[in-house]
């Protein structure tokens, strides 16, 4: 059940659809869909690139033992693994363990009505499906470098990175991000 004043989820099964929508709209997972009532092997959403734990906890956190589950579970489908949480947040040993083996947190923000990026590659993996979606790729940077001269710097956004025509790097206004990849449609840190 979802609030239908502010498109709040309100039960579990509507926090997972929550989650698959936003798969689908913020990752561009276009298959992403809740999997079936019954044992679903710790993965409540499950899509062509991205599959997800959703936690409708709003009294406590999610620990690393739950982020390594989720892992465990999507590692023999091939796919990124995504965690959501509704309010209860992140252990700092989750979110440590999640920063090295790149597994996306992400939690819901009820003012927002959505969910924001808790790590780094979270919020990396929305940066480039943004980009990606709005085909807001830019050209190479002056003379084949990436600087951070006022000269030569450009709008925020995505710019090829000059040395590989698959990667891709962000500039914020004010420095450059880490490489962004996109591999089979689904965006990876190098």
């Amino acid at each position: 059940m979802v609030d239908s004043q502010r498109n709040f989820p309100s039960t579990p099964r509507a926090f997972e659809e929550k989650t698959a929508e936003f798969l689908r709209h913020k990752l561009g997972d276009l298959e992403a869909a809740v999997t079936p009532d019954g044992p679903d092997s710790g993965l409540d959403v499950v899509g062509e690139w991205y599959c997800a734990q959703s936690k409708f906890y709003a009294d406590r956190p999610v620990g690393r033992p739950e982020v390594q589950q989720l892992l465990g579970a999507s590692i023999p489908l091939s796919l990124t693994p995504v965690f959501c949480v509704f309010l209860g947040g992140y252990t700092e040993g989750a979110i440590a363990f999640a920063e090295s083996t790149e597994v996306l947190l992400y939690e819901f923000d009820p003012d927002r009505i959505d969910f924001v990026a808790v790590n780094d590659a979270a919020h990396e993996a929305v940066m480039a499906q943004e980009a990606q979606a709005h085909s807001h790729v830019q050209s190479r940077p002056v003379e084949g470098s990436l600087s951070t001269d006022p000269r030569t710097t450009r709008e925020p956004g995505f710019y090829v990175d000059p040395w590989s025509e698959d990667l891709f790097r962000y500039w914020d206004g004010h420095d450059w991000t880490n490489l962004v990849r996109f591999g089979n449609g689904a965006p990876f840190r190098q």
